[in-house]
């Protein structure tokens, strides 16, 4: 029963006395409500209060007294999107008959019918989920489905119908709708779990072979729940499993145990099957779930002779997993050499063109990493000759590289440089491009290549008299992606960072940031992108549900339009959720989406909490851009995020190192409630930063002690001394330190760029001064 409370009815602004607003109450309830109010509120009332997110007020209203038809005078959508907030609200019977409205009459049926089923179904009003399923499956209207084609609709209410009677053990009816319902439109979890309703619904009625089948499906089901679930089922009914033979039930209850990742006890019962009843192990799924106990349990070694036996006999099936799975376990037992033999064979064996065919792949080229990375250097014409996307292997090349250049082995850079070239990633070529020339600058090649075997490098043919190409020739026309060979553009504009740092250490300016604005026709409007998701993400912004407009436009950015992101980025700055806004805007930007605008950078590069992180760098000597790219990578801005490993706060402390800093600051001991204070994190995160900077002696060695730590940062300084600078950060083993120091020296370029129109070169003679002297002395 709900418990609301009569509002005053606000038709006008107060602005009179008291007196005048009791008379016009006095007429107000004399002559009634005005045609434009709903609910007892002006319509333009609802539509701005609920646009900025305030939803309160709904709480006050008591909706016996009104007809909910009359949420269809603010708007078509309007009984769908109010429901959500009732329900919030915990006003469920209304939410309820609104959500029926949207049904009969509004926009997003199907939505609508599916939440209002899916609120019955967590309140256990079974009765009224199953009729209503029933009822939403007789009316659904082909020209009112909207985000769904007709057969998806069917399945996800039929799934739902399932739910109500499984929960009913109306087995019978179960049985009808099961049969009926396609299982493809259903996500894999959801197929699963209908599947099961429908075996127990089998069992609970007693038809003949339904123990068997429970049995069977248990095998054929993704390790995890479900077969405990199972089991649970199976021995409530049975607690002896007299239906089942005695290894049938070790291998039940085995499932059981790894479901519930207890795979030193799965692996008792397990291997002993493996070994005595191989017969067992038929299905593929059961296969790979016997790969995940021996995985689990550390019996890499025996596992990997029981799959390999398997993987040998010629008429056994799936060859192909049992080939990579015992791959996959003598790498994780360190055998290398066996690994590589049947990962190959895995290889050989996956389907031309398949994500099996380049995780196999992947498998090999990191096995053979793991026993060097000049080993992998010297197999890279193997691996480019067989990979299909060339980006899946970025993970392995980017830190042989890093290797290779710590060891300044340029000639194996040159040949892995001429095999990548024709097809890896451009950010890859565009680094090892980079490496290769400024190894060789005066003063800074650590060995001669080869005669003969000098890297030709993107732009050699318009190369001036010194060799540089064209992005480090000092061009000072706007210029296009980096990688571009002269006069031609990619098709779409996706700069990583990685693109950015390499292009401003090439001389590129700032304008690089931005994608270049398409010739003749303006950006595609949203006409041109998926109608009915833009209009559904726009009502969710239109009716202040700001969050799920951000759940969807995480999900499906490439399906809204560029001003649908743009509002909703600014949305969430506007609500100072500035992480999920900056995560937004730069999807858009680097897929292409948006064009141009200094404005829609400054929201990629936002200045959060501006005015301590000015004065924290002004006190700690720090230039503010700066300060503002680190918290920019280090939290986005958000104040009270946490990290995996404990780092805390917008410049992600770790508590030592804040406790530490704080003392020599003259700051009492930090609590947690300090380091998520922004002013104290702030302080303290500067004052950390400026010490390493003092300490180090340059701004790149620095940034990647303050992510891989000061003792990290020594080492690395002993074991590549003879590195300039540039190519020491190359060279960082790290992956996640290396890059981060990338990350946070182009944010501090495009802050600079942004706030205080400063070029590129100007904020690079801050970062890389020897760097830049020395490329300044080559030019003159």
């Amino acid at each position: 029963m709900e418990k609301t409370i009569k509002s005053p009815l606000i038709t006008c602004p107060l602005r009179a006395t008291v007196l005048f607003i009791s008379v016009f109450a006095l007429l107000f309830a004399l002559t009634g409500c005005s045609d434009r109010d709903v609910f007892g509120y002006e319509k333009q009332y609802i539509r701005e209060k609920l646009a900025h997110g305030e939803r309160g007020f709904l709480r006050h209203i008591d909706y016996s007294k009104y007809d909910v038809d009359q949420a269809l005078e603010i708007g078509s959508a309007a009984p769908y999107y109010i429901a959500r907030h009732l329900e919030s609200l915990d006003l469920v019977s209304t939410s309820a008959a609104l959500r029926l409205l949207a049904w009969k009459t509004g926009d997003f049926p199907v939505q609508a019918a599916l939440e209002l089923l899916d609120s019955y179904l967590q309140e256990e009003e079974f009765d009224r989920a199953e009729s209503s399923a029933e009822r939403f499956l007789e009316e659904l209207d082909q020209d009112r489905l909207v985000l769904y084609s007709r057969e998806e609709a069917e399945a996800l209410i039929t799934y739902k119908l399932i739910q109500a009677l499984y929960e009913q053990k109306k087995d019978k009816q179960l049985l009808k709708w099961s049969r009926s319902l396609d299982p493809e439109k259903l996500e894999e979890e959801e197929r699963f779990e209908a599947q099961l309703m429908e075996q127990v619904a089998s069992y609970r009625l007693g038809e003949p072979g339904a123990p068997g089948e429970l049995y069977r499906f248990a095998l054929r089901a993704p390790l995890g729940e479900l077969q405990g679930r199972i089991y649970l089922f199976l021995t409530y009914h049975d607690p002896d499993l007299q239906d089942f033979t005695e290894d049938q039930r070790d291998l039940l209850k085995g499932l059981y145990l790894a479901g519930g990742r207890q795979y030193g006890q799965a692996y008792d019962l397990l291997h002993p099957l493996a070994l005595e009843v191989p017969e067992l192990f038929q299905e593929r799924r059961l296969l790979l779930s016997l790969y995940r106990v021996y995985l689990g349990s550390s019996a890499h070694e025996e596992g990997a002779q029981v799959l390999g036996r398997w993987a040998k006999e010629s008429d056994r099936q799936f060859r192909f997993e049992l080939n990579e799975r015992t791959g996959r376990l003598y790498r994780a037992a360190g055998n290398y050499p066996r690994a590589l033999d049947y990962l190959e064979q895995a290889v050989r064996l996956a389907p031309a063109g398949s994500i099996e065919h380049e995780r196999a792949l992947w498998y090999w080229a990191s096995t053979l990493y793991r026993t060097g990375a000049v080993r992998l250097a010297d197999h890279m014409d193997q691996l480019v000759s067989r990979w299909q996307d060339p980006e899946y292997f970025d993970d392995l090349i980017d830190p042989m590289i890093a290797d290779l250049v710590g060891r300044g082995d340029w000639r194996r850079l040159d040949e892995v440089y001429r095999l990548l070239a024709p097809s890896a990633e451009p950010d890859t070529i565009q680094r090892l491009s980079y490496i290769l020339r400024h190894s060789g600058r005066p003063g800074y090649r650590r060995g001669p290549l080869p005669a003969g075997e000098a890297a030709v490098l993107p732009g050699e043919a318009s190369a001036g008299p010194k060799g540089d190409s064209p992005l480090s020739a000092g061009r000072t026309e706007p210029p296009g992606p980096p990688w571009s060979p002269p006069g031609e553009e990619p098709e779409d504009w996706r700069v990583s960072t990685a693109g950015f740092y390499y292009a401003f250490l090439g001389g590129a300016d700032g304008s690089v940031l931005l994608p270049p604005a398409p010739a003749g026709e303006q950006t595609p409007q949203t006409e041109e992108f998926r109608p009915a998701m833009n209009r559904y993400v726009r009502g969710m912004l239109d009716y202040g549900h700001l969050w799920e407009a951000y759940r969807l436009g995480s999900r499906s950015s490439g399906e809204l339009s560029p001003e649908l992101l743009l509002r909703l980025t600014e949305e969430l700055a506007e609500q100072d959720a500035l992480r999920p806004s900056i995560r937004i805007a730069e999807a858009a930007l680097r897929s292409g989406r948006w064009t141009g605008g200094e404005q829609r950078l400054s929201l990629v590069y936002p200045q959060g909490y501006a005015r301590l992180v000015k004065e924290a760098a002004a006190e700690a000597g720090l230039p503010a851009g700066l300060l503002f790219a680190v918290v920019r990578e280090e939290s986005r801005f958000d104040e009270e995020i946490v990290s995996y490993a404990g780092a805390v706060g917008l410049s992600q402390l770790m508590p030592d190192t804040a406790s530490d800093m704080a003392a020599r600051l003259g700051l009492p001991e930090p609590e947690h409630s300090d380091l998520i204070d922004p002013k104290t994190n702030l302080r303290i995160g500067a004052y950390y930063l400026a010490g390493l900077i003092d300490r180090f002696d340059s701004i790149p060695r620095a940034l990647a002690a303050y992510n891989g730590g000061p003792t990290r940062m020594r080492r690395w300084e002993r074991l590549y001394a003879d590195l300039p600078e540039d190519l020491l950060v190359e060279a960082i083993p790290i992956e996640q330190t290396r890059n981060y120091v990338k990350k946070v020296v182009v944010s501090f370029i495009a802050y600079e760029y942004l706030y205080r129109q400063r070029s590129p070169v100007e904020t690079l003679a801050v970062v890389y001064p020897d760097f830049t002297a020395a490329k300044r002395g080559g030019e003159n």
